[in-house]
This record gives C-alpha cells, sequence and structure tokens, in this order.
C-alpha cells in the first residue's frame, strides 16, 4: 500500500479495530467466565506460584525470537521480510531458551525457597519450542494487517488456554493447570495454521546455521529490544525474589490480582490500539510533517483510552473486585490504586516509547528503559526493609510515573507542537469532573446496593467524560474519532468537526 494512499490506510485502521474490538468483546466474555470459576478453584497461593513463574519466564523471553523477527515491522512497503531466514534463526534462539529454562528448574530445586516452582519452570520450558512458528506466524499477520485471521486465531488460543486451565484446575492442578494453559498450549493454533493450514515452508536447508550476517538488521533491532526487555524482566524477576523471601507468596498473588484489574480491562484496549496502530508507524517515518501528525493522533488515542478507564478503575476498584472475585480477595483492596496508576504510568511510557521506536530511535528506546529500570528496582528495597507489598506497590508506581514523564518528554520532538494540550488534557479534565460527579452522587444515596450504585456510577462517569469532552475538547475528540469505524455518522450526529483525512 502506497503512502499516498490515506483513505485506503484510514479503512484499513478501521477495519482492525472491527476487528480488534469484536475480538476484545469475545476476550472479555470468556475470560470474565473463566475467571469467576478460576478464583473460586484455585487459591491465591496458587496465583503466587504462577507469579513468581512468571517472573523468570518473563527474564527469558528477553531474549526470545520475537524480538528479533519484529524487525519485520520496521520495514517501509516494498521490502519483503526473509522470513525462511527468520525461521532459521527461531530454532536456534528457542532452543538456547528452552535449555535455559530447564537449567533455571534445576537451580530452583537446589533452593528451598524455590522449589515449589522448580517443576513448573521444567513444565513452562515446552512453552518455548511452540513459541517458535507462533510468534513468526503472528508477526506475519500484523505486517499484512490481517487482522480478521489474526483475532480469529487468538480467539482459539484464548479458548484453548481457558480450556485446559478450568479442567486442571477442576483436577487439583493449581499452578500447573495455569502454566499449562497460559505459557505452553496458547501458541499452538498460531503453529497450527502457519504449517498445516497455510502450508508455509522455509528453505529446505532452513535447519542450517543461519547466516547471521544477512541477519544482522534483525539482530541489531532484536537485541536492543532484548535489553529493554531484559531491564524490565529483571525488576519482575527481582520482585518476585524478594517479595518470596520478605511477604511469601499469598501476598505476591493478591499483588498480581490488583494488577489484573487493570491489566484485564483497560490494559487491554491499550493493548488492542496499539496491535492495531503501530505497524503503520513505521512507514509514515520517512515523511517527517506526515509522521508528527500521525505520531499526535497515536498519543491522542492511547491517552483518551486509556487515562479515564484507569481512573475509574481506582476509583471503583473495590466495587468491581467484589463483583469479579468475591470477598476472598478483600485483602487486594489497598493494592487496588497503585496497581491502576502504576498501569497508567506503564501506558504512557509505552506510548512515548512506541513514537521513538516507529521513528527507529533504538538508542533512545534503550536508554529510556534503562532509566525506567533505574527508578523502578530501587523500589523493592521497599519491601526487602519490611515496608511490605502495600508500601512496595506506591513505591513502584511513583517511579512509574516519572518514568513516563520521562518518555513522554523525549518523544516530544516527534510530535505536534501543543501536543500536551491536545492529548493529555482532554482526558485528564474530563475523568476528574467525572471523578467528582460519582462522588457527588454517592453522597446523595441515590442507590441502595453496592451493585445498583456500581451501575450508577458507571452511567454517571461515562456521561460526564462525554459531556466534558464534547464541550470544552470538540476538535481533540474529534480528531480520537476519525479513525473509529463509523467515524462520518458519529461525528455528524455529535455535530464535531470535520478532520481531514490522512
Amino acid at each position: 500500500m502506497s503512502s499516498e494512499d490515506p483513505s485506503s490506510r484510514r479503512r484499513l485502521v478501521a477495519r482492525g479495530i472491527t476487528w480488534n474490538t469484536a475480538y476484545q468483546l469475545f476476550e472479555v466474555g470468556v475470560t470474565f467466565g473463566a475467571m469467576l470459576i478460576l478464583v473460586r478453584i484455585i487459591p491465591p497461593v496458587e496465583y503466587g506460584r504462577f507469579g513468581a513463574v512468571l517472573g523468570f519466564l518473563t527474564l527469558l523471553n528477553s531474549f526470545g525470537f520475537g524480538c528479533f523477527v519484529a524487525h519485520a515491522l520496521q520495514l517501509p512497503d516494498g521490502h519483503e521480510p526473509d522470513w525462511s531466514l527468520h525461521w532459521s534463526a527461531g530454532v536456534y534462539i528457542q532452543g538456547l531458551l528452552m535449555l535455559a529454562c530447564n537449567a533455571l528448574a534445576g537451580l530452583c530445586w537446589l533452593l528451598p525457597s524455590y522449589q515449589p516452582i522448580a517443576p513448573l519452570l521444567h513444565l513452562a520450558a515446552f512453552g518455548f519450542f511452540f513459541d517458535w512458528p507462533a510468534r513468526l506466524r503472528a508477526v506475519m499477520l500484523r505486517r499484512e494487517m490481517d487482522f480478521r485471521r489474526a483475532k480469529m486465531l487468538s480467539a482459539c488460543s484464548m479458548a484453548l488456554q481457558l480450556g485446559i486451565t478450568i479442567v486442571g484446575g477442576y483436577l487439583g492442578g493449581g499452578a500447573y493447570a495455569i502454566v499449562l494453559g497460559a505459557n505452553v498450549v496458547t501458541p499452538v493454533p498460531l503453529a497450527v495454521d502457519l504449517l498445516l493450514v497455510r502450508r508455509w515452508r522455509p528453505r529446505a536447508d532452513w535447519w542450517r546455521w543461519p547466516d547471521w550476517t544477512a541477519y544482522r538488521p534483525a539482530l541489531r533491532f532484536g537485541l536492543q529490544q532484548t535489553g529493554s526487555a531484559l531491564l524490565w524482566s529483571v525488576r519482575g524477576a527481582l520482585e518476585v525474589a524478594v517479595l518470596a523471601r520478605t511477604v511469601g507468596y499469598t501476598p505476591i498473588g493478591l499483588w498480581n490480582r490488583a494488577q489484573a484489574l487493570s491489566n484485564g480491562t483497560v490494559g487491554r484496549l491499550g493493548h488492542i490500539l496499539v496491535e492495531t496502530g503501530y505497524p503503520l508507524l513505521p512507514r509514515y517515518a520517512a515523511e517527517p510533517a506526515v509522521y508528527v501528525r500521525q505520531a499526535t493522533l497515536f498519543v491522542q488515542v492511547l491517552s483518551l483510552a486509556v487515562l479515564p478507564g484507569v481512573l475509574y478503575i481506582g476509583l471503583e476498584g473495590r466495587a468491581l473486585s467484589r463483583l469479579l472475585y468475591g470477598d476472598r480477595w478483600i485483602a487486594a483492596d489497598p493494592l487496588i490504586w497503585p496497581a491502576a496508576l502504576g498501569a497508567l504510568g506503564l501506558a504512557m511510557f509505552g506510548v512515548g516509547s512506541a513514537v521513538l521506536l516507529a521513528s527507529s530511535r533504538l538508542r533512545a528506546c534503550f536508554t529510556l528503559n534503562v532509566v525506567a529500570a533505574g527508578l523502578s528496582v530501587p523500589m523493592v528495597g521497599v519491601a526487602w526493609v519490611g515496608g511490605g507489598v502495600v508500601a512496595y506497590a506506591w513505591a513502584l508506581a511513583a517511579s512509574q510515573f516519572v518514568a513516563a514523564a520521562i518518555a513522554l518528554a523525549s518523544a516530544s520532538t516527534l510530535l505536534a507542537r501543543g501536543w500536551v494540550r491536545s492529548a493529555l488534557l482532554p482526558p485528564a479534565v474530563s475523568s476528574l469532573v467525572a471523578m467528582g460527579a460519582v462522588l457527588a452522587v454517592t453522597h446523595l444515596g441515590l442507590a441502595s446496593s453496592p451493585w445498583a450504585r456500581l451501575c450508577v456510577d458507571t452511567v454517571v462517569y461515562g456521561l460526564s467524560v462525554g459531556l466534558i469532552l464534547r464541550g470544552f475538547f470538540p476538535v481533540s475528540l474529534a480528531a480520537v474519532l476519525s479513525r473509529a469505524p463509523g467515524s462520518d455518522r458519529l461525528s455528524g450526529w455529535l455535530r464535531l468537526p470535520v478532520m481531514p483525512v490522512g
């Protein structure tokens, strides 16, 4: 698709949002139903063990094939990636990670505090094998922007994951059921689609030692991504190591559940929008004026989607926790606000980093991750000195907010002048006004039961956000809605300014 065809790209983005939204609705429905079951059949200590395993797996995945094959998304139109070379590199990268995971499990057997997670790591090691063709297929689909097929395969993966986890949980599998579902079988549908449905095949000599010289651009990109991911995963692994020794696995499970309240709702929406919009950003990088407009719009969309949602989760988190998790997880209540604010900080940090990455500012991206890790890693010391998991959560959220401010400031040279006023101010003002409206309505006591009050609060919050945006920030709202499916009709109904295509 040529860069001179903005209307076609607009339709492509709108189609992507449609499919991603449809998948989001499916995913929310099935995960909500599965969560209602899982939080009642799997105890917090098992979630804590899974959280510990996830911290180590995140560390290993920092070196994963996904970091290198993602270079295919950076190539401009007209440059077809060498998928066969990616395949050859992947078999060696993922094979080494599989061996490393088993070695790490062997080390855990020697340490009493970590023996409970050693067999879980052995099980998770199999996931690295299936992840090799799955990562390749996922990037192929993102490159083609074939959201329909990608989301259908993701739906199959989700159904397979949750089905195995629920059955395993009922059979008493605990953390084993979660690891098997989340880390072993999830990549299978993508791998099957690549090799059996599409019948894609690499070159005949794919198993030979790859031509690393030809793979150098992907290596350079992937190593930068690896370094950045490694910095974040070291923090996660350090968090697990310290919290497991100082507070135990149950508080880790509570912390993970509080994070899931934000990550599993607003975080999903942010992920979908990034997944839809990012593949196009690098294709604008050769045209600075166009890139500035598109990058600013990218920040506007993400900010408007994430900021009001995160503040809503913080405001109504306790009621949502009772509704979703039940009274069994009441001890996670003090962790909801810091988890929500930390999610907001991470989202804004990711937005700034994505703008820099799409313009191939690899060194700047790596420097940002060094700064973010330098800010967050010392926060683990709060738990180490006896501050507890709540104090640690607040300290971590503060560090993530500082990192987000630095990332957005670094990306500001690639954004339009006045981007703070157009991208950050509208969602911030509308969210704060909406919070005030909810608190005022709550004070009036219009709803008697907790669930009725939650429904009233949700309606008041949503209407307040929408009215403030339409009344005081119509241009910003029109810019964001210009990429939504049916944007012309919606903008006409709201009587918003007409935005240029491009």
